[in-house]
């Protein structure tokens, strides 16, 4: 089947004419019809112009958020306006054109918020990981001129700080913050969520135990090694562990005092060492086997 085109003048089959002009007499063929739209163009630069002045960014923005994020160009300004416009982030100002970005979870689709573009590539180049840029934080208030020692122990133990102290004293990066709560910690955390009604696994997943277990966390893997101070706790223990699976040395400092209960396990532990003029010594005597990572987390 043909259908003949007033503008060139051909009988053409219906793969020359668009959808809507096929089966239409008198209506031109795609060339034609794509001919007459190019000398159009060219005739009416200044129209075009303006049009998309005025009109191109915002019609092409709205399509943009509501193809993307489901919502209107009037959503993302009521955003925008309960945030200041300011990024969520930084702060920066965002008012102007193309510099607020919708961040979103890559996941559920859920929105989160306006950030700047710097900000919202580098939650992007993070993979939106909490630990990352936990660590990236932790990172910044390094010196990698000495050797950060993450000592580990009871919250109730205050010779924690006191080996913090020595250490420092001897040129080591220490860190030992997370004593700072003090040794009711966990019983205050205890009796909150009984107050919210949360059980032990809802409390784990909450703000506040996140967020000190992500601080904890960052230091642990960036220390070169881990002292357990006894006497010392199941969280501890747990911390040790893991250093001791990602291969770094872990010293078990028994302060001069051998355990109530013997175990066996603390085999693992790079070495048992009894004093503080011990540990000072073999860390020393360490120092570079550590740091060129020669020494693992067995004690031969």
């Amino acid at each position: 089947m043909i259908q003949h085109c007033p503008g060139c003048g051909r009988d053409l089959a219906q793969e020359d004419y668009y959808p809507s002009c096929w089966g239409v007499q008198g209506q031109p063929c795609k060339n034609c019809q794509n001919a007459r739209a190019k000398r159009w163009r060219a005739e009416n630069l200044d129209k075009i112009k303006q049009w998309r002045q005025k009109q191109g960014r915002l019609y092409t923005q709205n399509s943009h958020l509501l193809n993307r994020y489901g919502i209107t160009q009037q959503e993302f300004f009521a955003m925008l306006e309960r945030q200041r416009h300011r990024c969520l982030d930084c702060g920066i100002n965002i008012s102007g054109p193309k510099k607020a970005m919708v961040d979103h979870d890559h996941e559920t689709g859920r929105l989160r918020g306006l950030l700047c573009r710097p900000c919202n590539w580098a939650l992007g180049q993070t993979k939106e990981d909490p630990l990352i840029l936990r660590k990236l934080a932790a990172y910044l208030d390094l010196d990698r001129s000495k050797l950060l020692l993450y000592i580990t122990g009871a919250l109730k133990n205050p010779r924690v700080p006191e080996i913090g102290n020595l250490l420092r004293a001897e040129g080591f990066d220490a860190f030992d913050e997370w004593f700072t709560p003090g040794p009711r910690a966990d019983w205050f955390l205890h009796q909150y969520a009984k107050q919210r009604n949360l059980s032990y696994k809802e409390a784990l997943e909450g703000r506040a135990v996140t967020n000190i277990h992500l601080f904890d966390r960052a230091y642990l893997d960036l220390a070169d090694a881990v002292i357990l101070v006894m006497p010392a706790g199941k969280s501890s223990m747990i911390e040790a562990g893991y250093a001791i699976g990602s291969c770094r040395p872990v010293y078990l400092f028994l302060d001069g005092e051998d355990p109530k209960r013997f175990d066996v396990m603390p085999s693992m532990f790079t070495k048992v060492i009894n004093s503080e003029s011990e540990l000072v010594e073999v860390l020393k005597s360490d120092s570079s086997s550590i740091l060129d990572g020669t020494i693992k987390g067995i004690l031969h």
